[in-house]
């Protein structure tokens, strides 16, 4: 091979070099245009990624996370997920592994080795993560990657389909009781008012007929204010008196909570002015506050006490200068732990027993206020007291 040969072939050598190093660098920044592109996406996606190791400590996260949370990269970083957004996180009754979530299912994964999926309350929020183990070579879990979407407007929307269709319902249950009870009733009524008329001089005979009456027309009231109540139909806004809300929650109620042997001390003012609501949608808020300080005071007295007492109060206040109606409801019952007073508002979250609480009577009823230019406060002492009070702009103020 002559010297020629050899310095063409090198030369040739040494262009092919060139381009494959040229290659190499376009790859190189393709490959990193791309990963700056996907961290990108990540970024703005509408739903939250975390990636969390094998022992459930926090790799990393997109903003989404950290805006729904409310938390720092730094605040989460290495961290165990249990003990930063875990519903134990903020027990100091609990140490390390005994914060693990109850509602967990990274431990099917461990088993299943395949993805799973879990609807959870956080903070104000509800949410659905679907948890995907990462494996290596060998099949073993290396990581978790996390996809959370916040679901809690879907399902305040599914909570009040399902609350629609109950109402219908009851509606039409309704219906068919009231024709039932209202017939007899009013037979029953008739038949009294002609033993008044004839009872002449007996003066018990006439006040037995009296008292029938009159629990008639009771009976007759509690059917009207259920039929009411169950309507579908929301009904427009008008002037109201809120003494006339309470009386209306109360003749659905107070049966029950004599029946419980709790004590009621109804005082409302004279001067409060009328309030421009939908009537059955305050009712229902009303009817919500009772219904949770019956179970408060059944749940610390199981009978008669002289502290077992439902007090009911409405005046008028100035906030910024504006006239609001405030009507209080106090019991003397269970009242509500300190580290749950941020958390008894929000959607799906309940102190009750999962029969008997949803955790969305609240959030209805503080939403229902809010819509009325009102305010709903909660203040409480465990085993003490709960204090509920419901503010309302009086008719003619402008709602903010």
């Amino acid at each position: 091979m002559t010297m020629k040969d050899k310095d063409r072939i090198k030369n040739q050598r040494t262009e092919e070099l060139a381009e494959l190093q040229y290659q190499n660098t376009l790859s190189q920044k393709f490959n990193t245009s791309k990963l700056h592109e996907l961290e990108k996406i990540l970024e703005i996606l509408p739903i939250g990624v975390v990636y969390l190791d094998s022992d459930f400590r926090f790799i990393s996260a997109n903003k989404f996370i950290y805006d729904m949370t409310g938390l720092s990269e730094s605040d989460l970083k290495d961290r165990p997920c249990y003990e930063t957004l875990g519903e134990h996180a903020h027990d100091s009754s609990k140490n390390d592994l005994e914060k693990i979530c109850s509602f967990c299912k990274k431990d099917e994964c461990f088993k299943s080795k395949k993805p799973t999926v879990i609807e959870r309350p956080l903070g104000d929020s509800m949410i659905k993560v679907t948890t995907i183990p990462e494996l290596n070579d060998k099949g073993n879990i290396i990581r978790f990657l996390e996809i959370v979407e916040d679901i809690t407007e879907r399902k305040q929307k599914e909570s009040e389909t399902l609350r629609a269709g109950q109402l219908a319902a009851l509606g039409e249950i309704a219906a068919g009781v009231a024709h039932e009870i209202n017939n007899p009733i009013n037979g029953i009524i008739n038949y009294a008012s002609i033993i008044e008329k004839k009872s002449g001089q007996d003066d018990d005979l006439k006040d037995i007929a009296h008292r029938i009456i009159k629990e008639g027309d009771r009976i007759a009231t509690i059917v009207k204010s259920l039929l009411a109540f169950a309507s579908t139909g929301t009904g427009e806004k008008k002037d109201v008196s809120v003494e006339s809300i309470i009386s209306d929650s109360l003749d659905l109620t107070e049966k029950q909570l004599r029946n419980d042997g709790i004590t009621l001390h109804v005082h409302t003012a004279r001067d409060v002015p009328p309030v421009y609501v939908q009537p059955l949608e305050i009712e229902q808020v009303f009817l919500n506050i009772i219904n949770n300080a019956r179970y408060a005071l059944n749940q610390k007295y199981s009978g008669i006490d002289d502290n077992k007492v439902l007090q009911i109060e409405s005046n008028t206040v100035m906030i910024h200068n504006r006239p609001y109606a405030e009507i209080s409801f106090l019991d003397k019952g269970t009242g509500i732990p300190a580290h749950l007073s941020d958390k008894i508002i929000n959607p799906f979250y309940s102190t009750k027993p999962p029969d008997i609480g949803t955790g969305l009577g609240l959030s209805i009823s503080n939403s229902i206020i809010k819509n009325h230019g009102g305010k709903l406060l909660i203040d409480s002492l465990e085993g003490e007291f709960t204090r509920v009070k419901i503010q309302l702009p009086v008719s003619g103020q402008k709602q903010h």
